[in-house]
């Protein structure tokens, strides 16, 4: 993410403002003696008792700090839950049983699935190599050809990493720490923990930053892959969907968890689309309580699991909500979302992207084949359509004559 560069010029620039914006008359801030030179100091030093411990702590329990862990002595990676406690996810691994002396680092392995990194710095491929929390299964990953952990992966997954030396030999890329900490959203932290009055913190807030990883592709479309978006391309999702305007942090919380949300410190989700500066009045006038006989939340029609990181349920139903919200309530399924060649999903001429009614309905209803999520009730696109066309209409006895149906 190169997120050290843009802090050593905002320190430097920040430097020369505090001199040029002094008068002849007026007493220049003095830079405190001792200050170290601009680097790295770890999430540990962020999170110590009289600094920013509160916050720390609710970070320790989202799964960004463990993006890639590094093993150390021959030890299994920590995470906030074992299996000796209550919902805990468990330390699965090495493949086969093999000793953590034999991989030096483990990618994700908190939440979708865990892939294992060699000494050599090469991602261990073949038969059984990824373990899929989902299922609890080992499944094979990749098709024997060799894959590097190199910067074009680490950069984020890592903190500091730089496109610049070798992290082993012959592989691309350095980086300062294993996993999405502090500094890596923060910027170096050093000056900030020797005077954090004179070396104050930007933060920034936008969605370019989160999309700064959570994308795909360098022109963001968004990329397919299977019958479903690719996983981490929320940013693109979202510069694609009506709430292009909003920031990710308007919604979440950036230092907690979302998919551990019942189990972790902090909310991952820490707003609702019906608040007051939202859908408040749509969704009381004509939303999905009224309209739908079961009551579904907006997310299960607006945000269904359209991408997938590891595991599908069925051919509706992926692993990752979507952020893309519209929804097409035409009667035509998933392979009018995608571009001709099948790799991207297709944007209209305002660059708007919509879902599909299977990828928002069959998350419960079930198509003509019996296939999709729990309700046994076995729709059509027509039908679904039908149902779908004008659902938040404020025309009440539109909504009644669909209950019916």
């Amino acid at each position: 993410m190169n997120h050290w560069r843009f802090w050593i010029g905002f320190a430097v620039l920040s430097g020369v403002l505090f001199l040029v914006g002094c008068s002849e008359d007026e007493d220049c801030p003095t830079v405190p003696a001792g200050a170290p030179e601009i680097a790295y100091v770890g999430s540990g030093t962020c999170g110590a008792a009289d600094c920013h411990q509160a916050i720390h702590e609710v970070f320790a329990e989202s799964g960004h700090p463990y993006k890639f862990t590094l093993i150390e002595d021959g030890q299994p990676p920590s995470y906030p839950w074992d299996s000796e406690h209550n919902g805990g996810i468990g330390v699965v691994g090495p493949p086969g049983g093999a000793p953590w002396d034999d991989y030096t680092g483990v990618i994700g392995g908190y939440g979708w699935k865990s892939r294992f990194v060699l000494p050599d710095g090469n991602v261990d491929i073949g038969p059984a190599k990824q373990y899929n929390f989902e299922t609890e299964e080992w499944v094979a990953y990749n098709d024997g050809s060799p894959t590097e952990y190199n910067y074009s992966c680490f950069r984020c997954h890592t903190t500091g990493a730089e496109d610049i030396g070798e992290w082993k030999p012959g592989i691309e890329g350095t980086f300062a720490f294993g996993g999405v900490q502090c500094e890596e959203c923060h910027g170096m932290g050093s000056q900030h923990a020797f005077d954090p009055q004179f070396y104050p913190m930007t933060i920034d807030r936008s969605a370019a930053s989160c999309g700064e990883c959570h994308y795909r592709d360098s022109a963001h479309r968004i990329a397919v892959s299977g019958g479903f978006v690719k996983h981490h391309e929320q940013y693109d999702e979202l510069i694609h969907s009506p709430h292009a305007t909003m920031g990710c942090v308007d919604c979440h919380d950036p230092h907690a968890s979302v998919i551990f949300d019942e189990l972790a410190l902090g909310e991952g989700v820490r707003t609702s689309c019906t608040t007051a500066d939202c859908h408040e009045a749509s969704y009381a006038s004509g939303g999905s309580e009224n309209s739908h006989i079961a009551g579904p939340e907006c997310v299960d029609c607006h945000m269904p699991q359209a991408a997938k990181s590891a595991v599908a349920s069925n051919v509706y139903n992926g692993d990752i909500h979507s952020h893309l919200f519209a929804i097409n309530t035409d009667a035509v399924g998933k392979e009018t979302m995608w571009t001709e060649d099948g790799a991207f999903v297709a944007v209209d001429e305002h660059s708007q992207a919509k879902l599909t009614l299977d990828f928002a309905c069959y998350g419960c209803h079930r198509d003509e084949s019996g296939e999709g999520g729990n309700l046994e009730q076995e729709k059509s696109l027509e039908q679904l359509s039908a149902k779908a066309t004008g659902i938040h209409s404020t025309d009440q006895s539109k909504f009644a004559a669909k209950v019916t149906d």
